[in-house]
Order: C-alpha cells, then structure tokens, then sequence
C-alpha cells in the first residue's frame, strides 16, 4: 500500500498525523493484512527529500521518463536507492505521450516506447518500471524489452530526437529534453536548468513555482549573456531554438531569479 502524493506541507501533516494515513498503514502491516508501506509523489523534490529520510516508507514511485519532467534523476533516485528503499518508476512514457501513432510506425514494435524503456530500466537507481498496456501483445513487448541491454549512447540521442518529433512540448511546459548535450555553453550559461526553471515558472502550479525558484538560486548566469552563436542548438537533439526561448523568456527569468553572481 502507498500514501499517495502528500507534496504540500498540509497533506504531509494530514497523512503523517498521529491519527492519520500513515499510522493506519503500519497498523495494517502489523496486523498482517498488508505487506509493506510506500508513498508516491510529484513535483515537490523538498517532499520526496522528506520521505526518504524519514525512514517510514519501504518502497517511493516517482515520475521518471528520458526528458525527466520532475526532475529525480540526479539526486532523488540515488538518494532513495542509498537509503535502500524500493524505487518504482511511473510515466516511463510520459503518460502515453511518447507513443508513436499508428500512421507513423514503419515496423510492427514502438521504437520510442521500446527504448524509453530501456532508458528507464537502465537507470541503476530503479528497480522496477510500471508500464502501461492495453494488450497481451504489448504486454510481451514489455517483457521482451526488459531482456534487452542497457540503451547506448547513439540510441539515446536517436530516442530524444524521436520524442521530440512526436510532441514539441511535454508536461509543466517543458520543451527541453535535459539531456545536457548543449553543455557546456561557450558563455557558461547553465541552459538546462534555466530552461526547466523558465517552463516551471509558467506552469501555474505552486508546488513547481517553488522548486524554479530554488533551481533558479543556484544560477550564476542568466539569458543576457546569451550571444546567439547558437552551438546549444547544433548539438540539441530536438532542434530547439535555445537562444530564442532565453530571449523570449529573459523577463519572467529576471522577476523570480535571485542567482549569486546576478549582474542584473
């Protein structure tokens, strides 16, 4: 059983309460009508820090997928796995968003879906991966995928393109895929995490409001140092006009960003 989703302080201290979700769960446990007691959440990495270092919970499922929309690829996963909790992965396909429509397969298998699972699974961090399946065809896709190898780096960079050219903008309004192949810009502008920050600010939701701004005070250069050479978007494997986002966006980035080393 999973406590799902307490990412604001209110629902945290509802379902941790004395008398609350959390202290039912383990008294199911303890009675022996449940096995073991997990918690899933989104958007907030404070809450999921929380959760783990609490020690209450077996198992955490997060959103992970290649573009990564959450953001637990770099320091929740690991943090979780370290702590020796179960990690489970949910929206390995963003929902069903990377999926090719049928019009536009040329062979009976999904390539994008085969080698989002691959990424998925390749993660060393995740132990298991939920996908969805309408079908037993797709079901023993599914299985056959997980006998495969990890996936290279040529067929990552061939998947981003993929995704890419099946949806230009994924959830929270992200555009970037995070794959940190415009690393590092001539200029020192950390182009990831600003743009990630840039679609979190315009997602209208609190919980991501938040997090861009803590992402955004770790930034030491903005979009003003842009110099359009434009080598971010000749090594981007969708194709984004990188230079064209900061520009267009350089005015919500300096109302939230409280960067060190601001020349603003």
């Amino acid at each position: 059983y999973q406590l799902h989703n307490p990412s604001t302080d209110e629902k945290w201290e509802k379902a941790t309460d004395p008398a609350g979700a959390y202290k039912a769960l383990t008294e199911a446990k303890n009675n022996g009508e449940i096995g073991h007691v997990g918690i899933t959440l989104h958007r907030s990495l404070d809450k999921m820090r929380e959760a783990i270092s609490s020690g209450r919970f077996e198992t955490i499922m997060l959103y992970y997928n290649p573009v990564d929309e959450e953001n637990v690829g770099k320091t929740i996963l690991p943090m979780a796995s370290e702590a020796g909790m179960g990690v489970i992965a949910m929206k390995a396909l963003s929902g069903g968003k990377f999926c090719l429509p049928e019009a536009l397969r040329t062979q009976d298998k999904d390539p994008i879906v085969e080698k989002s699972l691959r990424f998925v699974l390749s993660n060393p961090h995740i132990d298991v991966v939920i996908p969805g399946m309408r079908n037993s065809t797709e079901l023993h896709e599914n299985i056959e995928t997980e006998q495969r190898p990890a996936l290279s780096e040529k067929e990552y960079k061939e998947l981003l393109g993929e995704i890419h050219s099946v949806r230009k903008t994924f959830r929270y309004n992200q555009q970037c895929m995070q794959c940190d192949y415009c690393q590092p810009c001539p200029e020192g502008i950390e182009i990831p995490t600003i743009l990630r920050s840039i679609a979190y600010l315009s997602s209208e939701n609190e919980v991501l409001e938040k997090e861009a701004k803590k992402l955004l005070s770790t930034i030491k250069k903005g979009p003003e140092n842009c110099i359009e050479c434009e080598k971010c978007v000749e090594a981007c494997p969708a194709e984004i006009n990188i230079p064209e986002i900061l520009k267009n966006n350089s005015e919500i980035f300096t109302k939230n960003w409280v960067g060190k080393g601001s020349s603003l």
